[in-house]
């Protein structure tokens, strides 16, 4: 959805603590972004706030999806 490395979000997802900030690996994240890729699907997104809807989005993932699935499969 947000043309970035899988890896590089595998990386953030193991480090990530609920509620840290910054976001572990975040800057690795942002730096693998395919912002011509993105845009190819949301012809209304800008350079400046794609980075930064990433981010919010991400954080969101993972508080809200992935921190409680591994609580549920501990």
């Amino acid at each position: 959805e947000w043309f970035v490395s899988e890896k590089e979000l595998h990386a953030s997802n193991l480090q990530y603590m609920p509620g840290e900030d910054p976001i572990p690996n975040m800057k690795a994240i942002i730096n693998s972004k395919d912002y011509e890729g993105y845009k190819a699907n949301h012809p209304e997104a800008k350079p400046f706030k794609y980075p930064q809807e990433m981010k919010r989005a991400w954080r969101k993932m993972l508080d809200d999806e992935l921190i409680p699935l591994e609580n549920e499969l501990r």
